[in-house]
């Protein structure tokens, strides 16, 4: 499987107007496969990274987990996350679509993904 972390945009900053966020999405499968993309500094509230991961996918998983995050010097802050079904890229070889970066019960932003699944 191919996934592409096209962009994220609407993201939450957690130091207000004069923060600016240091991106970065966290992409896994099962929890084991697990790829990172570059961060983009002073992001704000949209960050492009166009960046593609390749995932074995031999036993059809069921979802795809995407975490973006805030580069900071103590700890990395969790702006959102999603969870993907990859039910529709089985079955129609390829997606792109916005979906919603959550946490806890609110929309934290959207990030803009690109899935294909290749097969051997």
């Amino acid at each position: 499987m191919r996934v592409t972390v096209a962009e994220a945009r609407n993201l939450y900053t957690a130091g207000g107007l004069f923060e600016r966020n240091d991106c970065y999405a966290l992409v896994s499968i099962r929890g084991q496969q697990r790829q990172k993309t570059k961060v983009v500094k002073d992001a704000g509230d949209h960050a492009v990274w166009n960046e593609t991961f390749e995932f074995a996918a031999s036993d059809s998983p069921r979802e795809l987990r995407l975490e973006v995050y805030d580069q900071d010097l103590l700890k990395d802050d969790l702006i959102g996350h999603t969870q993907v079904p990859l039910q529709s890229v089985f079955q129609q070889g390829s997606v792109e679509e916005w979906y919603h970066l959550g946490r806890g019960s609110k929309v934290r932003g959207e990030v803009r993904l690109r899935m294909e699944y290749v097969s051997n």
